[in-house]
């Protein structure tokens, strides 16, 4: 019998089970609890990888999956197709919870994409087996959750970090942080959390990608979490409505998480789950000596690499020894928010670094030979078409300066890769919103890319997207991807829907 199974929810990456479950199992055992992590998530791509169906739903249908963060968490229309495929296997996952007699099931739901599935097993749950109590958790979960308790659908649900929150609610400490709260609960010291367990994880069921090759098990990576939070308060992100305070692991405590993974799981790629690895820059040093040290002792194949998200910093905040420390502590990719070429933009974003900054860091990363991918926002509410001619300028410029491969000399060497995502759908909780709801000019599209700021219009928006993609696709080795297209048949989509409904 089992006092607790931290579920994994479908859909993520299949490249590594997150590391929330983990790490709550830790604290569970630690209390003197039984709990055990299934991973549904990979048991569901695995299952639909037999049947060659796995692109299919992860990627370019996987809408089914998802829905947003609204009052009744309504399926989608594309959720039907989904689970007449998925439901065989749904129905495992329930008989597998009550054949180990658990008490409670715990959901670890990470995005929109989990809360579908979720739903469900829920549903089923309560059919099923309506002596397990159940409690969800993970990013997906917000205050509106509550809607989920008042209709009987779980039982609590935990709001921020649920290290300790969990052990409270198996002690019956219902009152505890997080617990049904309205605010999020977050660790203030996080070198008090343990080491996640992976124990119950099977790495062999996972699979890594980079480009067209599928990597040997043992690279698949393994996530890491240094901090949690971010420094910045940008105006359209919601980090600060789950962690309003940024707090950072000593490099001392993720370098021991590190070994322990490194030497018991044998993973070698430690892919960081920060909205910014380079918060705190004097702990940020001391990580990246300590990897260094650790590699310097290795063969190639034995070392530790790692990839993160990463924050532009000013021009004396980040030293060209910094970049080259990075470089020597197998840094095999970062992922930066830029949003826009624009410093005027950016600036109104709240990331606040000057063109004179960017480039510079971008000339470091080249000349160290750090791999990175810009990502970019296309018809931020306050971008021009000034504006927007900075960008398309800017991707000119990076060609020129060799920081992307050039579509006439393929051969060329490259550090960038650019991401343009979607056009921008404003949530009523995201700064932005309330910045602008209250102004004559704005034109609300709530929950939906059909809104409209000044001469900042969906079709100009579209507009400019389908331009600076195209200009990447012309001038760099850069090519449409399937999630590109995506995105793209999504706005026209939303669009008219919100249009249909609304006029």
């Amino acid at each position: 019998m089992m006092d607790i199974v931290f579920c994994i929810v479908p859909k993520l990456d299949p490249y590594a089970p997150t590391t929330g479950p983990a790490l709550l199992k830790a604290h569970c055992v630690d209390a003197g609890f039984k709990a055990m992590v299934k991973d549904f998530n990979i048991d569901l791509y695995n299952w639909l990888k037999l049947q060659n169906r796995h692109e299919e739903f992860f990627n370019a249908k996987d809408t089914g999956f998802i829905t947003w963060y609204d009052r009744d968490y309504v399926y989608p229309p594309e959720w039907e197709e989904l689970y007449e495929i998925i439901s065989p296997r749904v129905q495992l996952w329930i008989d597998e919870l009550i054949e180990l007699k658990t008490k409670w099931v715990g959901l670890s739901m990470l995005s929109s994409a989990s809360v579908c599935v979720g739903k469900r097993i829920c549903e089923l749950l309560r059919e099923q087996a309506p002596e397990i109590k159940i409690v969800i958790g993970g990013a997906a979960v917000r205050s509106q959750t509550k809607s989920w308790v008042d209709n009987g659908l779980v039982d609590y649900y935990i709001f921020g970090d649920g290290e300790f929150s969990i052990v409270e609610l198996l002690n019956g400490n219902y009152a505890a942080d997080g617990i049904n709260s309205n605010s999020p609960c977050q660790v203030d010291d996080l070198n008090t959390t343990l080491m996640p367990d992976y124990d119950d994880i099977d790495w062999k069921q996972y699979e890594y990608v980079s480009g067209p090759f599928t990597l040997a098990q043992d690279m698949a990576p393994i996530y890491i979490t240094g901090s949690r939070g971010c420094v910045k308060r940008c105006t359209f992100c919601d980090v600060p409505m789950l962690w309003p305070k940024y707090k950072w692991r000593s490099a001392d405590h993720i370098f021991g998480e590190i070994q322990l993974m490194y030497e018991k799981h044998n993973r070698r790629l430690f892919r960081f789950t920060d909205s910014l690895i380079n918060g705190s820059m004097s702990q940020f040093r001391s990580f990246l000596t300590k990897i260094k040290e650790f590699n310097d002792e290795k063969d190639d194949i034995d070392q530790i690499t790692w990839w993160s998200q990463w924050i532009i910093r000013a021009r004396g905040q980040m030293l060209e020894e910094d970049f080259k420390l990075m470089a020597d502590s197998g840094i095999t990719e970062l992922d930066i928010g830029l949003e826009s070429f624009s410093e005027s933009v950016r600036w109104h974003m709240g990331k606040k670094f000057t063109d004179d900054d960017l480039w510079w860091n971008l000339e470091m990363m080249h000349k160290y030979d750090i791999h990175y991918t810009l990502l970019m926002i296309t018809g931020y509410p306050t971008e021009t078409a000034e504006d927007h001619q900075i960008t398309l300028d800017g991707v000119k410029k990076m060609a020129e300066l060799g920081y992307v491969s050039s579509a006439k000399n393929k051969n060329r060497p490259s550090t960038a890769y650019l991401s343009f995502g979607n056009t921008m759908m404003l949530q009523p909780d995201y700064k932005i919103y309330k910045m602008l709801e209250n102004d004559p000019e704005f034109k609300d599209g709530i929950r939906s890319v059909d809104w409209s700021y000044k001469d900042n219009l969906p079709e100009e928006r579209i507009r400019r997207h389908l331009e600076v993609n195209t200009l990447v696709s012309e001038i760099t080795n850069q090519n449409w991807s399937w999630l590109q297209e995506k995105q793209l048949r999504q706005d026209l989509e939303e669009i008219r829907k919100h249009r249909d409904a609304y006029g």
